[in-house]
């Protein structure tokens, strides 16, 4: 899809970024893309593509850092890495030793 349905400060922030969309919003925890963001119409779609990915609880502090920008509209654009990062953590996929925790 193109950006076309972005507001003008979001299109900017893409674009000084290098930052592309991505319309297939599909976790991957082996290819994570740091240059990549998924949209979502609102929060709930947001919540639900986490959800739906294995997160059972949601921390809205810790999910917020991955919002790059929420537009007038109620649009989340999100980065991909942050959210596939966040969903990996959600899912005990690293170790706990890896936080300083025994």
């Amino acid at each position: 899809m193109k950006n076309s349905d972005l507001d003008l400060k979001t299109r900017m922030v893409l674009k000084l970024f290098g930052l592309k969309r991505i319309d297939k919003k599909d976790y991957n925890s082996e290819n994570i893309d740091d240059k990549s963001v998924y949209v979502f119409d609102n929060y709930n779609e947001f919540k639900n593509f986490l959800f739906a990915n294995g997160v059972i609880a949601i921390d809205t502090e810790a999910v917020s850092l991955a919002i790059l920008h929420i537009e007038k509209n109620g649009k989340i654009v999100a980065l991909k890495k942050d959210c596939d990062e966040f969903i990996k953590m959600s899912k005990g996929i690293y170790k706990v030793k890896s936080f300083g925790i025994k």
